[in-house]
């Protein structure tokens, strides 16, 4: 399952990020830490930006928390 995530960085950039950080901050069990890690990493050899990994895993983490306030998870 983690793998599979994981091909998922480089072909459609971090929009899996954002889902996979939003979804982990509601108490979906799903590896978010491991998901941005390995983005880094994606940023690192240059498929993607660092600023964006940054940038759409805090929004993420923002948006998901507020969410799972609002909803009382």
């Amino acid at each position: 399952m983690t793998d599979a995530k994981l091909a998922l960085v480089p072909g459609y950039g971090v929009f899996p990020v954002f889902g996979v950080v939003l979804l982990a901050c509601l108490s979906v069990p799903l590896p978010a830490s491991m998901l941005v890690l390995t983005s880094v990493s994606f940023a690192a050899a240059g498929d993607i930006l660092l600023l964006t990994v940054f940038l759409v895993a805090t929004v993420a983490y923002v948006l998901g928390e507020h969410l799972a306030y609002r909803l009382a998870l």
